[in-house]
């Protein structure tokens, strides 16, 4: 099973709860961007797959770049299966054989959280952090996801969820 394969596999499995918005690199300067759902309706989908289907907005604050899909667009669902197709997450980092990645601050604290359990012997796991930790050290994922938090702007460094319990 590729990386590839195990992302869209753990993705519907954990993205409803932080599908809220993604932390992208702009695609003008890299820098930090909300993609944000728009409409009414944006937040009210339980799963992923329905709530993938809204409608986005990209927002920079470094640059004030803005873009929006919506469904219908030609690029729209090529976009949905490759993470918003041009658009990468900000918040990844290689580790080992694995690029470790979090959608959002809350995604990143969960994951945080969950592996902290892991350490202390928890058997019930994200199967993202499974496959993460079936071939890396957990203290490389920690220095990965650590590395993550790093990255964050400073305006949300210190954004703390409590999702992530």
């Amino acid at each position: 099973m590729t990386y590839r394969d195990v992302r869209y596999k753990n993705a519907a499995k954990e993205a409803p709860d932080f599908s809220d918005e993604f932390l992208v690199e702009c695609p003008k300067c890299q820098a930090c961007a909300f993609l944000l759902p728009m409409g009414e309706d944006a937040t009210d989908s339980p799963h992923a797959s329905e709530s993938a289907m809204n409608p986005r907005y990209l927002e920079c604050s470094a640059c004030s770049f803005q873009r929006s899909w919506k469904p219908g667009d030609l690029n729209f669902l090529r976009t949905l299966v490759n993470w918003f197709g041009e658009l990468s997450l900000y918040l990844r980092v290689g580790c080992g054989r694995h690029t470790v990645w979090a959608l959002n601050v809350a995604h990143l604290s969960y994951l945080e959280a969950q592996l902290e359990q892991a350490v202390a012997g928890a058997t019930e796991l994200p199967p993202l952090l499974e496959v993460w930790l079936e071939d890396e050290d957990p203290i490389d994922i920690a220095a990965s996801l650590a590395r993550l938090r790093q990255r964050l702007p400073d305006n949300l460094s210190s954004q703390v969820t409590s999702s992530a319990n």
